[in-house]
C-alpha cells in the first residue's frame, strides 16, 4: 500500500481541483477507501496506476475524464 491522501492532497498532486476528484469518485473512475460517507482516502500508487491505465497524462494541463 502506498501513501494515503485526502481528497485535497490528491487533487494537489494531480494538479486538478478537489471537485474533479470528487466527480471521478462518483463516476467510479478512481480507487478509493471510504472511511465514512463523506471521508475518503486514496492510495497514491493505486490512483496513479489507474490513471496510467486509462491513458491520463499527469502533470500537464488540467483534464477531465
Amino acid at each position: 500500500m502506498g501513501e494515503l491522501l485526502k481528497t485535497e492532497e490528491l487533487a494537489q498532486r494531480l494538479q486538478v481541483k478537489p471537485d474533479t476528484i470528487r466527480r471521478w469518485v462518483r463516476r467510479g473512475l478512481l480507487p478509493v477507501m471510504r472511511i465514512s460517507p463523506k471521508v475518503f482516502r486514496f492510495d497514491l500508487i493505486e490512483v496513479l496506476a489507474t490513471l496510467r491505465d486509462r491513458g491520463m497524462e499527469l502533470g500537464g494541463p488540467r483534464r477531465d475524464i
